[in-house]
């Protein structure tokens, strides 16, 4: 998705700092890894956190200096400060995103993944720093959402806690940790998908998939005619790669070029799995019509070439069938 000259640089510059990721087993952190193995990124060694979650063994495809750290052990703030100290480290923070309704249902893990445990940094060497917020942010917007778009969200609304952290986490980032790290910027990632199943995720794509596999049907339940735009998780981390080396803005929305309905990707996650598909009607309340988040800020400034990209149905049937 680079030229190899700019593929070579991006390289270099992962490969020199050890890379910290929060969130080393979730969507974000799984895309992360597919892409530092395709790419034969090797960082100098590797900082995995996890709230209490075992991390994928191919991790140990990328280095051979590995710390897992678990947030519910008592001691893992001091093995983090003790393995952090001293050392200039590239940070991506991917802890509390995607799934809000899993951080609707623990609103206080919501807020200290975005404030407590980002917060954390201040104090640190650090070189380059990604904090993964989400273009949830938008919430309310009608049309097309630019950088600049002014977010509308209500704290009435069932997702003010998730999305409020991530703007506080957002608001940390800017004024906070700008000062500790050489470069740095933040994401509102939209419609994400990993590389492959995450047990336990909700969220409407893995939840038609999961339901397929383990009932033989594809049930989506409303907003047939709701538009989206999804993306391959590790394509849009090779943009937060190549933004944080090639580009100059502190914000970028990361969204897909794939626009589809809900109802056709019900159709194509049925195909592939050879299962029919059921569309109700209902169960839309709250829920726009249109996700609409425009991402050339980080199309040109990552040199990020989505004409090599493939078709979506690869992707889905990659993310269904990889173990």
């Amino acid at each position: 998705m680079f030229k190899a000259s700019d593929l070579n640089i991006i390289r270099d510059e992962f490969s020199k700092f050890p890379l910290v990721v929060e969130g080393a087993s979730g969507s974000i952190g799984l895309s992360i890894l597919k892409v530092l193995r395709d790419l034969s990124i090797r960082p100098k060694n590797l900082i995995l956190t996890t709230n209490s979650s075992a991390i994928s063994k191919n991790w140990q495809d990328v280095s051979d200096d590995i710390l897992h750290l678990r947030r519910l052990n008592n001691d893992f703030s001091d093995r983090l400060s003790d393995a952090l100290w001293a050392n200039k480290f590239n940070l991506i923070f991917a802890a509390g995103y995607g799934q809000p309704a899993k951080f609707m249902e623990n609103p206080k893990g919501a807020i200290e993944s975005n404030t407590d445990h980002l917060l954390f940094y201040k104090d640190y060497d650090i070189n380059y720093l990604a904090y993964m917020s989400t273009s949830e942010i938008y919430s309310g917007i009608n049309g097309e959402a630019f950088e600049d778009s002014q977010p509308v969200s209500t704290p009435k609304d069932a997702r003010s806690v998730y999305i409020e952290a991530k703007r506080l986490g957002e608001a940390i980032t800017h004024n906070i940790l700008s000062h500790s790290a050489k470069r740095h910027a933040v994401y509102r990632i939209a419609l994400a998908f990993p590389p492959q199943l995450i047990p336990g995720d909700n969220r409407v794509l893995a939840d038609l998939v999961a339901g397929g596999k383990d009932n033989g049907c594809v049930v989506l339940n409303g907003g047939a005619d709701y538009f989206r735009q999804y993306q391959y998780g590790p394509n849009a981390i090779l943009k937060v790669l190549g933004s944080l080396v090639f580009g100059h803005s502190n914000l970028y929305n990361n969204s897909g070029s794939i626009y589809l309905t809900l109802g056709q990707l019900a159709k194509e996650v049925a195909e592939i799995l050879c299962v029919p598909v059921e569309i109700t009607v209902g169960n839309e309340a709250g829920a726009p019509a249109i996700v609409n988040i425009n991402s050339q800020r980080i199309t040109i400034e990552s040199r990020y070439e989505a004409s090599h990209e493939l078709s979506l149905a690869e992707y889905l049937r990659e993310m269904v069938y990889e173990n």
